[in-house]
């Protein structure tokens, strides 16, 4: 529990700084002004023949003596006009808390947001490779809504221990014989209520595993809701959520239930210790009837702040864990982090890039995926990768872009090494296009000018009109102003496609990537974007990998890849005369029709 404590307030204060001590002061001086107001009853009482108002006690004869430094007498009206100013200046202390206190709370929270995902975004593309995205919007979303509540709590719990303190000084002044009863009484429920608070612990971890495990299950299923629909497995994904939301539940149940029980246990401690002081204090002990009454309006106040603490003291237990959990994310983001997300690069130089891959070699640590890649691409050349699952498409496209770094072997960029430019730079010198297109919930105008910040209407429509789409957007009711909903979702997947190479052109782009763009779309479809495509020749060159042979009709050179080697290297015609590994591909494809090449 004290680790937990420590761990919290460590992060507390690292991200809050001396702020965070305002608030503790703020805090102590409520609780201070809390105390010395309902004190300051016990004069009154006396007033009114409740105890006695002698100068002995510490109370009375302070304000007594406040009263005739400024020449008032001991009165009703003067005593009541203190009680009224010590109240009013404890709720104006305790509202300026509050509100510091709120302002914290949201700082604290939003900031570990912004950089957790800051971080995230930042890492290289083999963390997002090694994390399931459930995970990670778990830790942007509901650890962080934990974290803020353990804040939260964390401000209850010293709120309650220092104003706990200050009532039992107070509260000892007045009758320490009293004080000590109570404190016993107090001692011996924390004792009862002790091992409701270790299982707390356990429990909050249970929590952020099963949430997260939530998050990535739902995610999944979510996002293949087409596919359980079709294939009619919607009880499957049932049977593997809900025993994760039957653990979750439980866990929950412990995390609010013991709270209360914890506040039952108190509150029935808190009355019977009030009846026993009541008989005993004043009956057997003999204590002034004044002091009782305000020991007890102290301690009656006091008994929902000690429930508080250890109420607190539980829902911390719970909900620190995500702390941890927060900080091991963000450390593996952050171990993670690209060079990009650093960099002060100047922009790429413009014109097609010409490319050289000499002696490329890339292992995953299960073995080489690329081996001894060999390749020159000419300045506006389109040179399309074919091969099987797993011949390293992918895998050299991943270099290209330096999501994959190759562990052996140099790519070079008009002759310098692709690891010594600027990295940023460089990616935005790429125009990226994959087989699913991402588009935002957004205008059309704003997806294609994704990234730029403000560009302006004509920049926008000449690189549709590259893209083959300004047609079609011209026919919309609302045109470029038209939202695409989210993912795209209210465009065909052609459209989508064709917006989203517009978006890749509208950069002007030394090098176009096109991975797999066209394998998931119908055949006219598929022609009509790669018809798209083949003007563009000479001015961007382009790296297309093609899952359907057909693409490859408007490139000019095809490169076979197999097991990670390159296998072929030759035109369309020359592979398929050759009868080589395309040639066996183009016929699983096509079984044999010969196809009809698009001159370049």
């Amino acid at each position: 529990m004290l680790d937990q404590l420590r761990t919290l307030f460590a992060d507390i204060r690292e991200r809050l700084g001396a702020i965070l001590w305002v608030l503790i002061v703020l805090q102590a001086l409520t609780g201070l002004m809390e105390g010395l107001a309902v004190a300051s009853i016990l004069p009154l009482l006396g007033l009114v023949g409740i105890g006695s108002v002698e100068s002995g006690n510490p109370v009375v004869g302070a304000i007594r003596g406040a009263a005739e430094m400024f020449g008032l007498p001991f009165s009703y009206s003067v005593v009541g006009a203190f009680i009224v100013l010590v109240f009013a200046v404890n709720y104006g202390v305790f509202v300026t808390q509050a509100a510091l206190s709120a302002k914290l709370y949201s700082r604290y929270g939003t900031g570990w947001q912004n950089e957790l995902f800051r971080t995230i975004v930042e890492a290289r593309w083999r963390f997002f490779v090694r994390h399931r995205g459930g995970d990670l919007m778990n830790g942007l979303t509901g650890e962080v809504t934990r974290v803020t509540g353990a804040f939260y709590q964390f401000t209850l719990f010293a709120a309650a221990s220092v104003t706990a303190a200050i009532y039992v000084v107070i509260a000892l002044a007045l009758s320490w014989q009293v004080t000590l009863l109570i404190l016993s009484v107090g001692a011996l429920l924390f004792a009862v209520t002790r091992p409701l608070v270790k299982r707390a612990y356990r429990v909050g971890n249970d929590v952020s595993r099963d949430n997260a495990e939530v998050q990535a299950l739902g995610a999944q299923f979510i996002g293949g809701a087409k596919l359980l629909k079709a294939t009619a497995t919607e009880a499957v994904a049932v049977r593997m959520v809900s025993p994760v939301i039957d653990r979750l539940r439980r866990s929950t149940f412990f995390s609010l239930f013991d709270g209360q029980l914890i506040r039952s246990i108190f509150e029935f401690g808190g009355v019977v210790m009030l009846v026993a002081l009541l008989v005993v204090g004043v009956q057997v002990i003999g204590i002034d009837a004044g002091i009782v009454l305000v020991v007890l309006v102290l301690f009656v106040r006091l008994f929902p702040k000690l429930s508080s603490l250890q109420q607190s003291l539980q829902a911390i237990n719970v909900l620190a864990p995500a702390v941890s959990t927060l900080r091991a994310l963000r450390k593996a983001a952050g171990d993670d982090r690209e060079e990009s997300a650093i960099e002060q690069g100047k922009g790429a130089r413009g014109g097609p890039a010409a490319l050289t891959f000499a002696g490329v070699c890339v292992d995953h640590g299960a073995g080489l995926v690329l081996r001894d890649i060999d390749l020159v691409i000419q300045p506006g050349e389109i040179l399309a990768l074919v091969g099987g699952s797993g011949a390293g498409k992918s895998t050299l496209v991943d270099c290209l872009l330096r999501l994959t770094e190759p562990t052996g072997g140099v790519i070079r960029i008009d002759g310098e090494p692709l690891s010594a430019l600027p990295l940023r730079s460089w990616r935005r010198s790429v125009g990226y296009l994959s087989q699913d297109s991402v588009l935002f919930n957004a205008s059309i105008a704003e997806n294609i000018a994704w990234g730029l910040g403000q560009v302006d209407r004509p920049t926008i429509e000449s690189a549709a009109r590259r893209a083959s789409v300004h047609d079609f957007i011209v026919g919309l009711p609302q045109t470029y102003d038209t939202r695409v909903g989210d993912r795209g979702v209210r465009l065909s997947g052609g459209e989508r496609q064709r917006i989203a190479l517009a978006r890749a052109l509208i950069g002007n782009p030394r090098l176009l990537v096109l991975d797999e763009a066209t394998s998931a779309l119908d055949a006219e479809t598929e022609r009509a974007v790669t018809d798209t495509i083949a003007p563009l020749k000479g001015s961007v060159t382009i790296v297309l990998v093609a899952h359907r042979l057909s693409t490859c009709r408007v490139a000019d050179r095809i490169v076979v890849l197999e097991a990670g080697r390159i296998q072929e290297v030759g035109t369309m015609t020359e592979l398929l005369a050759a009868r080589g590994r395309f040639h066996q591909l183009w016929s699983l494809q096509t079984e044999g029709v010969l196809p009809e090449v698009t001159p370049v």
